[in-house]
């Protein structure tokens, strides 16, 4: 293939795709999504920080704050159980966050005190999440194929 052919393939398939995968990230929640096993028990791990320190800023209610944590980790859940279906039983994701403290006087900015475990949502790859898993987990009910467990604590600045 020639250069210019190759340059023109390029342009049409960036064209033709950036805009499907703009959207599609448009709807995650912001934070990484790393995943970290892929087989038997699959472990995904998301880091919740950005949209933590949002929630903190608009000074949300603890209950609130992880309503929200819950159902965005349910969002993404959804969205990475179907990719492991073949390879792995089931899916687990855990919700982490990093842990600021004092400000350096020195850069003027926080310090980093370690990360958080926070949270972890379970299920079967095979499980078919019926309605809004999101809008459940919103609303304070996990779904039955759902296992949540909290394992860690918010910030103590949320009340």
């Amino acid at each position: 293939m020639s250069l210019p052919r190759f340059i023109k393939t390029l342009m049409i398939c960036c064209c033709v795709l950036l805009p499907v995968g703009g959207a599609f990230a448009a709807d995650m929640p912001e934070g990484s999504v790393i995943v970290t096993k892929t087989h038997g028990d699959a472990l995904a791990i998301w880091d919740a920080t950005p949209v933590l320190t949002g929630l903190v800023s608009r000074k949300a209610g603890h209950d609130d704050i992880m309503r929200e944590l819950e159902s965005d980790a349910a969002t993404i859940m959804v969205q990475k159980l179907p990719v492991y279906k073949k390879t792995a039983r089931t899916l687990t994701l855990m919700v982490l966050y990093a842990k600021t403290g004092a400000i350096s006087p020195t850069y003027n900015v926080a310090t980093f005190e370690g990360v958080e475990k926070l949270l972890t949502l379970r299920a079967s790859t095979r499980t078919r999440l019926a309605g809004d898993p999101a809008r459940d987990f919103r609303a304070g009910k996990t779904p039955a194929s759902v296992q949540l467990r909290v394992i860690g604590k918010l910030p103590p600045e949320i009340q």
